[in-house]
């Protein structure tokens, strides 16, 4: 059930990016012809009014098809009126933008939306079920809350500071233990118990776990603190994105970089354990797409738009070898980001997944 949602919420991200497009076409008089989900070879299509609805075979992605959008493309008289090559840039610019701006906006009302029906997320101090490996495999389980680690109280930042306090000897390698065990006072069942975990080393992390996770509460919080909430997480999660992108030359920060095996993944781990979660995922991965749809490449959106303002400026639009040139280089650009996030992902799956125990 867990991967039919997960079909289901990508499929729908991508209806509402193309949907952006079709309405805002519509809406200043151009004709679409296609509104596709996937890209083809074409599985099933259906013709309703003057537009074609297609679902392809290949999962990674979908497209409209526009009238006069291709510049190579003959458009009939009949059909000169309402193509995309014959509107002006202004109207062009709004079809180009509104697919992002979908997503975008998606992504601020469902975060808006879950906070203030379900609530912000806090950690609290009890263990949560996902995640959770050795050494607390087995010691530890669901539901215990803990009361202490080495003494230390406090909440769960100082059982993490606590816990990263512990060292292997002679150094800290892969997969270490410490050598001394950590005291985690437990409540479980109303009892209080004592467990002596041996802390982890964690390469990935380069810190000192005790392989859990914490459990979170929900509280419901009023629409305006909601709405800033959603948008500051947003901005954000644009940053980083940004960060990532624009420092990919940098491995440090082409490791922050993911593919859509990485996002199908995370995506359907949440969907296994928790709805709110998910649809959480789903928001910003819906921000994702329109900021990566957003650069300035053909033959993504921003790659339009820059063409656009390009022709704004020199008053007459770009030749054909131009945008043909530009599109190919864009086409490279969009490869390379590809591969960089597939072979992330295939990194994480090999280490043990894309789950952060404690």
């Amino acid at each position: 059930m867990s991967w039919l949602l997960t079909i289901a919420g990508i499929a729908a991200l991508i209806v509402i990016h193309e949907g952006g497009h079709a309405i805002a076409a519509r809406l200043v008089g151009m004709k679409v012809e296609r509104f596709a989900l996937f890209f083809p070879p074409i599985l099933l299509k259906r013709k309703i009014g003057s537009t074609e609805f297609a679902l392809g075979s290949i999962p990674l992605g979908g497209y409209v098809r526009i009238t006069g959008q291709n510049p190579v493309e003959e458009v009939s008289e009949e059909d000169e009126s309402c193509s995309y090559a014959h509107k002006a840039i202004w109207k062009r610019a709004f079809v180009i933008a509104a697919g992002p701006a979908a997503n975008l906006l998606t992504c601020l009302v469902l975060v808006t939306a879950l906070l203030m029906v379900s609530g912000q997320q806090t950690p609290t101090s009890r263990i949560s079920g996902s995640a959770l490996q050795a050494p607390a495999l087995g010691s530890l389980k669901a539901g215990d809350r803990i009361v202490s680690v080495d003494g230390v109280k406090g909440g769960p930042e100082a059982f993490v500071k606590q816990t990263r306090s512990h060292r292997c000897v002679p150094a800290q390698t892969p997969g270490c233990y410490a050598t001394a065990a950590a005291a985690v006072v437990v409540v479980r069942n109303g009892h209080t118990e004592r467990l002596l975990l041996f802390p982890r080393y964690d390469e990935k992390a380069k810190a000192m776990r005790l392989g859990f996770a914490f459990a979170t509460d929900r509280h419901g919080v009023p629409f305006g603190e909601a709405a800033g909430t959603s948008i500051t997480a947003s901005w954000h999660v644009s940053q980083a994105t940004f960060k990532a992108i624009s420092g990919v030359a940098d491995s440090k920060q082409r490791s922050q970089l993911g593919g859509i095996v990485g996002g199908v993944a995370v995506t359907e781990e949440a969907f296994s354990e928790d709805l709110v979660n998910a649809l959480e995922l789903l928001a910003f991965i819906s921000l994702s797409i329109a900021l990566v749809n957003l650069l300035p490449i053909l033959p993504l959106d921003g790659g339009h738009l820059l063409w656009l303002l390009i022709e704004k400026v020199r008053g007459r639009p770009a030749s054909t070898q131009a945008l043909e040139r530009a599109a190919l280089i864009g086409f490279g650009l969009v490869a390379v980001l590809f591969v960089i996030g597939l072979s992330n992902d295939i990194g994480r799956l090999g280490s043990g997944g894309f789950s952060q125990p404690h």
